[in-house]
């Protein structure tokens, strides 16, 4: 969610239950991930202090977004187009 409102996201090591999308996050430059304290407070620092840092890392997160968005766009026309399938072949 943080990443289609255009906001900077830092995140905490745990991240198992979203652990595939997070790793695409984090190579593509979109989000921080952070493992201390100290850590912590340098991301936000960083964020803070740095616009332009702040603005590549929204674009990263949206760009990789965007493929999502897609993806998701086409799965429903799939599953329109089969349910109008079945409606008229059953």
């Amino acid at each position: 969610e943080p990443a289609a409102c255009g906001c900077p996201m830092l995140v905490g090591p745990d991240m198992r239950n979203f652990e595939a999308i997070s790793q695409e996050f984090v190579a593509a430059g979109g989000v921080i991930q952070i493992e201390t304290p100290a850590q912590l407070m340098m991301g936000l620092s960083a964020l803070l202090d740095d616009s332009s840092k702040r603005q590549g890392q929204i674009a990263a997160a949206l760009q990789l977004l965007q493929g999502y968005r897609q993806s998701a766009s086409i799965q429903a026309q799939f599953c329109s187009s089969f349910m109008e399938y079945l409606e008229h072949h059953s």
